[in-house]
């Protein structure tokens, strides 16, 4: 691997884990926003619920990528 290729790679890596904490961030924001009976009558908790569904999709989606390209030894079986 060359040069500008493992520059590629890392910004691959380090945007997917950006991207991730972000996602994981609004989720843990708007958690209990939806789970707060209080905001059902509010005209926004569908938005927020949309948006919850929409943020763990992608996080999940996320979260395959990064266990993908983490390195694994081969393990021995004695």
């Amino acid at each position: 691997m060359n040069f500008d290729q493992m520059i590629d790679e890392h910004k691959k890596k380090s945007n997917l884990l950006n991207s991730l904490i972000i996602d994981l961030q609004y989720i843990i924001d708007l958690m209990p926003q939806v789970f707060n009976k209080n905001l059902e009558t509010d005209p926004k908790f569908k938005d927020a619920c949309n948006s919850l569904i929409t943020l763990c999709d992608r996080s999940e989606i996320q979260l395959k990528e990064l266990r993908n390209i983490i390195p694994l030894e081969e393990q021995k079986i004695d």
